[in-house]
């Protein structure tokens, strides 16, 4: 049977996700190389940034008025409990003009995961408490590092 050859061009979002997934890394981090047909699979080839991975001092503000604080890597997406719901917190680039990090949430909702936030830095958990509905408020901060300009 002849074939009539053609090319389509697809976005790479998808497949970065899918590299990222199988890498255990967060997307953002994957540059996409090459792609090639390894029999029926694709073979992609992708970088990640060497050296340090960004972190995120996730922030915690509960109803009664406390706070705690926990700083999370994000070379991979990180899963955290907040108020007993399960997130998950990837990074998600930097604020081109302040440099913070920003990130994206989830939040585990039966077998599926819900999108709370797709790129910033401040997210609500919505919970339960004794029966009533609780909103948990949360912000990711940048932390500084010695030597970082906003540490002086």
């Amino acid at each position: 049977m002849d074939r009539q050859r053609d090319t389509a061009r697809v976005p790479l979002n998808a497949l970065r996700r899918q590299v990222a997934e199988a890498a255990g890394v967060s997307a953002s981090l994957v540059e996409i190389e090459g792609v090639e047909i390894d029999e029926n699979a694709l073979e992609v080839s992708y970088s990640v940034p060497a050296g340090d991975a960004p972190m995120v001092e996730v922030v915690v503000e509960h109803p009664d008025g406390r706070s705690d604080s926990t700083l999370v890597e994000l070379r991979e997406p990180a899963g955290l409990k907040v108020y007993g719901e399960a997130i998950r917190i990837e990074y998600a680039g930097r604020d081109s003009e302040t440099g913070d990090v920003l990130v994206t949430v989830d939040q585990r909702r039966g077998d599926d995961w819900v999108t709370l936030l797709g790129c910033g830095q401040m997210w609500a958990v919505e919970t339960e408490r004794d029966g009533e509905p609780v909103r948990v408020t949360c912000h990711a901060e940048t932390p500084t590092r010695p030597g970082d300009d906003a540490a002086e």
